[in-house]
């Protein structure tokens, strides 16, 4: 059949994210840090402390998202989705920062899903209880996997939705498959721009609270 090589420089745009939410973290941080200072030492007024629980739980959201994004920065020089005539093979980078390969044979799929995370996009392959052929290795070491992430990462989308259009057609009849698109993967500045208005959302009160107050 044919082997798609991971050729897209995805992981720029997560170095990306991980830059953006370690300098998001670290603002927050400060906002919460002068928050207090000014309940403590300025005026004593609640506001300061919703403002103090806001940028906390932001800056602890976005340094949960730093942590699983930085994850991801790998090399996708040995990264490819090979589709067979009864098995497809995968190479890519796992959220667990390490390279993992699959090799799934199409007669053992119970179910396709869809695959979603902060930067994980693609399809979900469920496998059957009583497989026998399939495996997973996660660097190198043989791993029990009953679920298989397909990631587009490094992949253009209209060759990864032709190779998922390929894989749907190779599994037997009785699968069941999400037939939403859900899993298609957002304009990359999305996420740029939800951080952004979420940033937007505390910075602007902050301001006001702060001159109002002061």
């Amino acid at each position: 059949m044919y082997k798609l090589e991971a050729n897209k420089d995805d992981v720029s745009y997560i170095a990306t994210l991980t830059n953006l939410y370690l300098y998001l973290s670290v603002v927050d941080l400060i906002f919460a840090g002068i928050s207090l200072l000014f309940f403590i030492f300025i005026r004593t007024h609640f506001i300061f402390i919703i403002l103090l629980g806001i940028s906390g739980a932001l800056s602890y959201y976005e340094h949960k998202l730093y942590k699983q994004t930085i994850k991801r920065l790998l090399p996708l020089d040995n990264c490819y989705i090979d589709i067979g005539e009864d098995t497809i093979q995968i190479s890519q980078v796992s959220d667990e920062g390490m390279y993992e390969f699959f090799e799934v044979y199409y007669d053992e799929v119970e179910k396709i899903r869809t695959l979603d995370g902060s930067d994980l996009y693609g399809v979900a392959l469920y496998l059957k209880n009583d497989r026998d052929k399939s495996y997973a290795t996660l660097d190198g070491e043989e791993v029990d996997r009953s679920i298989v992430p397909i990631s587009f990462l490094g992949h253009e989308d209209d060759v990864f939705e032709k190779a998922y259009s390929d894989i749907v057609e190779k599994v037997s009849d009785d699968v069941e498959i999400d037939s939403s698109e859900k899993w298609k993967r957002p304009k990359q500045n999305s996420e740029i721009f939800r951080m952004s208005l979420l940033q937007l959302s505390l910075f602007i009160p902050y301001i006001l609270s702060v001159l109002i107050f002061k």
